[in-house]
């Protein structure tokens, strides 16, 4: 039969290995409304949507802000719209290959005036695991921007598309 300090002692240990990892793992973080008023000045802004995409195992590639966990982004993306209609893109763009395969990933964002097509940017590299690269994107471009449709890619294998009204 186990005392009652062998049981403290126990539960003391269990506590502190517990506490180690949450302390290790960290918050997850995340871009959002005030990301946006650093941006603009939150007099400026016009809107704010955070979101994450997660792919899951058959797209091997997302969008949000760390950590990323279980092959999904813990923490949102943000895209902004000032009063001006500038608009800005802010997330990380995350391999996601638990395996560990090399894959090329990319992160089309194409910006709208109404219908028209106002500007593309592109942002890829290569990379495995839960890599992760900064999208950190500022169009002004005279303004009038309406929404963005943000597509994500897999070695040039279109896997989601997201579109986001402003």
């Amino acid at each position: 039969m186990r005392t009652k300090s062998a049981m403290v002692r126990s539960v003391t240990a269990m506590v502190a290995a517990v506490g180690s990892l949450v302390c290790l793992a960290g918050p997850a973080e995340a871009f959002d409304s005030g990301t946006c008023n650093s941006l603009f000045g939150a007099d400026n802004v016009r809107s704010a949507v955070a979101f994450k995409i997660d792919t899951g195992a058959v797209g091997k590639v997302d969008f949000g802000d760390h950590l990323h966990l279980g092959g999904a982004p813990q923490g949102t993306a943000v895209v902004c719209s000032s009063k001006a209609r500038a608009v800005a893109v802010r997330g990380y763009l995350f391999t996601d290959t638990p395996d560990g395969e090399i894959i090329n990933v990319e992160a089309r964002i194409t910006y709208y005036r109404g219908d028209v097509v106002g500007a593309t940017s592109q942002h890829q590299f290569s990379g495995n695991y839960a890599a992760s690269k900064l999208v950190n994107v500022l169009k002004s471009g005279g303004g009038g921007f309406t929404k963005i449709r943000l597509r994500l890619f897999r070695n040039q294998t279109l896997v989601h598309t997201k579109n986001i009204s402003l």
